[in-house]
């Protein structure tokens, strides 16, 4: 039997940019939630965020050991920001608080990719101060306050309408929505992209889906945040995510549904059943059961062998 185990390490936890000690007079303006940081915190990033490449996938979850997942051939880490853990939908799960805190993954993890599956469960706090924050945005675009040049995003919405999925390579864009604008409880939302379609669902329900020309290469991004908008200055998610599932191969609807019962750990192998171990049976339950056999036969013997004597009496 293959076994999936999603690894766990502790990961360096960015701290906050160096107070700036010049005498210039920086006016903040007056909006709350928005991640309007100096530009160095993304140059600090960097230094942690290398490239690499995904062996099968990724599996992100959290606990009070370790903040962050990798996958289980070990060559993909992320990097996190100011967050903290809190009840996930199982067990921990990651706080992100709509002001500076987000995850990050490599650059170059789809570069290669004409499919894709991504998953992310959230407990989202609503837009009590900002509107439209994005759960996941993977951006192309030449620096940290350049404008993306390709993207692929989960958008909250505006509290009214609902969670939708926007991929562009700059000059064409495929839109998928929901009608989920739920807030306080768990959801998980899963986009497929495979032979042209992409696909959306929520908890495992397929509701909506489209043809698209793109697929992640033609993104090829290297900005690729969890919580955090590839454009300076746009909101951030607010609320708890966990259980992160990123893949270079498009999963099936009967896949996807699996998440639902078991999650990503352990992760269910593509195009396959689940494969459980038969438990074995225990030495002494096998000789208790034997004996039990080997009794009755005798004693079913004793009493033919009685019932003949008998008749030839």
């Amino acid at each position: 039997m293959k076994t999936y185990v999603i690894s766990r390490f502790t990961t360096e936890v960015l701290p906050d940019p160096a107070p700036d000690n010049s005498n210039t007079e920086t006016i903040e303006p007056e909006i709350s939630d928005v991640d309007l940081r100096p530009d160095d915190t993304d140059t600090l990033e960097d230094s942690y965020s290398e490239k690499a490449q995904i062996h099968e996938f990724i599996g992100t979850t959290f606990d009070d050991t370790s903040l962050i997942g990798k996958d289980y051939n070990n060559s993909v880490i992320a990097v996190i920001r100011n967050a903290s853990l809190s009840q996930g939908i199982k067990n921990y799960g990651l706080t992100l608080d709509g002001i500076n805190s987000y995850i990050r993954y490599p650059i170059g993890i789809l570069d290669d990719a004409n499919e894709l599956t991504i998953s992310i469960c959230y407990n989202w706090a609503g837009n009590t101060s900002s509107v439209n924050q994005k759960l996941m945005y993977f951006a192309n675009k030449e620096s940290s306050v350049a404008k993306p040049k390709a993207y692929m995003l989960f958008d909250m919405g505006n509290g009214t309408d609902g969670l939708s999925l926007e991929i562009s390579d700059g000059s064409v864009k495929t839109t998928l929505v929901s009608d989920t604008a739920k807030t306080n409880e768990w959801v998980r939302v899963t986009v497929t992209i495979k032979d042209g379609t992409a696909k959306l669902y929520i908890n495992g329900a397929l509701v909506d889906s489209a043809s698209t020309s793109l697929d992640p290469a033609s993104v090829a991004s290297n900005y690729n945040y969890i919580g955090k908008s590839g454009v300076k200055g746009e909101p951030l998610f607010k609320g708890i995510v966990d259980e992160i599932y990123i893949s270079p191969i498009a999963l099936s609807a009967q896949e996807i549904q699996a998440f639902e019962e078991y999650g990503i750990e352990p992760y269910i192998p593509v195009g396959g059943e689940i494969d459980i171990e038969e438990p074995q049976e225990d030495l002494w339950d096998s000789i208790i059961n034997g004996v039990v056999i080997a009794t009755g036969v005798l004693i079913f013997i004793i009493i033919i062998v009685i019932i003949v004597t008998i008749f030839k009496k």
